[in-house]
């Protein structure tokens, strides 16, 4: 692994945008102005000195020096690199900010719909919280995030 120092040698991270660029052009002759490329789970990631991590991860070891277990992205938008939008979590708090689900059907996390209704449920703790039937979606996530914001410690949800 490559050390702080040598990293910024390489390249430049820009924390207000959240993008990486090579400070010069690589030996193979090939330039890229911003660096990077999408996985297939929606994050961008990058190569430096033949090591593949996500842009994210990188992003704190530019800064800070250091490669955490987590780094959550706090808008919960994986391409979303700034680093104040970046954070050291567990793995529950990871979790805790974790968008719906790819089968979600009502499009709000914790929001399921039932017969023409809305059900806002959430869990904590192996504890389920039946959070009440809706008419809509959006009144079951405004039941859903309030909740969350009370029980979470790093849920970022507008309640």
């Amino acid at each position: 692994m490559l050390t702080q120092e040598e990293l910024k040698s390489l390249v430049h991270y820009d924390q207000e945008t959240g993008l990486f660029t090579w400070i010069k052009k690589k030996p193979q002759g090939r330039y890229k102005q911003h660096l990077g490329w999408m996985t297939n789970k929606g994050y961008v990631e990058i190569c430096i000195a033949q090591k593949r991590l996500k842009a994210h991860r990188w992003a704190w070891f530019y800064v800070y020096g250091e490669l955490p277990k987590q780094i959550d992205h706090i808008n919960e938008i994986k391409t979303d690199n700034r680093l104040c939008n970046l954070r050291i979590v567990n793995t529950k708090q990871n979790h805790e900010n974790r968008g719906a689900q790819k089968n979600n059907t009502s499009g709000f996390k914790g929001v399921t719909k039932r017969d023409n209704k809305f059900i806002a449920q959430i869990m904590h703790n192996q504890k389920q919280y039946y959070l009440g039937m809706f008419c809509s979606a959006e009144e079951a996530s405004q039941a859903y995030k309030k909740k969350a914001n009370e029980l979470f410690t790093h849920y970022q949800g507008q309640a």
